[in-house]
């Protein structure tokens, strides 16, 4: 997994993707979405397969 950080305002996102795979329950990647959507200027959309 790779983590691209910029400091500064946290905008949000519109039409994003991303393939959870089978390895992992799809709660690994919700929780830290939910939590970094809370703080973002514009809403988050983003899609798990």
């Amino acid at each position: 997994t790779k983590l691209k950080y910029k400091p500064g305002v946290l905008l949000g996102g519109r039409n994003l993707t991303h393939d959870c795979g089978p390895s992992r329950s799809i709660g690994y990647f919700l929780e830290p979405l939910i939590v970094l959507g809370l703080f973002g200027k514009r809403n988050l959309s983003i899609t798990l397969k």
